[in-house]
């Protein structure tokens, strides 16, 4: 779970060469940010395992493309403002990156040429899905659950902890530029999130069930 440095992307392609069915997977927050990346004392930036080098960030986007690692996973973790607005010292570890993995990953690495977006579909759905043998799941077919979601992979947004349909609000990204917001929700069928119209925030969904423009 969560592999993040060099060392273990060298391990598990070893530990695949010798024949062992071993999978692993990287968080979002791993593909996108390094130690040198925090700006000061943040415990926003706290979490485990730790960011690491530039290096071992390449090395997890480059476990990802030559199949390594088989899935991304958001490894949400959501805090109270006191247990993250303060020091790494005093901090919780854990970060929240549900509701803005897709469009953080399709804004820098699909866009800018990295990933095409039928992979980063799949280490998001079925990559997961096929590492735990769930079966058809991750993907649409006929008279299969109808667990979706809709992407505007036009639509240009700021990612706004205040307007997150979770509770959480200890992500790093905050105030950042990203394109491919979520606008639909399903889930078993049921409609549980419509996106607002666009503003230049995140929109807080509308969860109950109702067709809303």
């Amino acid at each position: 779970c969560h592999a993040s440095t060099r060392q273990s992307i060298r391990a598990l392609r070893r530990a695949r060469a010798d024949g062992v069915n071993a999978t692993a997977e990287a968080a979002p927050h791993h593909l996108l940010l390094a130690d040198e990346d925090i700006p000061a004392d943040d415990g926003f930036y706290k979490m485990n395992p730790p960011l690491r080098s530039r290096d071992d960030v390449e090395a997890m986007v480059e476990g990802l493309c030559d199949g390594t690692l088989c899935a991304i996973a958001t490894d949400n973790a959501p805090h109270t403002a006191a247990e993250k607005d303060c020091s790494f010292r005093d901090a919780a570890f854990g970060v929240i990156t549900n509701e803005h993995t897709f469009a953080l990953l399709y804004t820098s690495f699909v866009l800018a040429g990295r990933f095409r977006l039928d992979q980063l579909v799949h280490w998001l759905t079925d990559g997961p899905s096929d590492a735990y043998q769930l079966g058809p799941a991750g993907c649409i077919r006929v008279g299969g659950p109808a667990d979706l979601a809709a992407f505007d992979l036009t639509r240009e947004v700021t990612i706004d902890p205040e307007r997150f349909a979770g509770m959480g609000r200890n992500t790093p990204f905050a105030r950042r530029r990203v394109i491919g917001d979520c606008v639909l929700t399903m889930v078993d069928g049921q409609l549980v999130h419509r996106a607002a119209p666009p503003s230049s925030s995140l929109q807080e969904p509308t969860t109950d069930g109702k067709d809303q423009a």
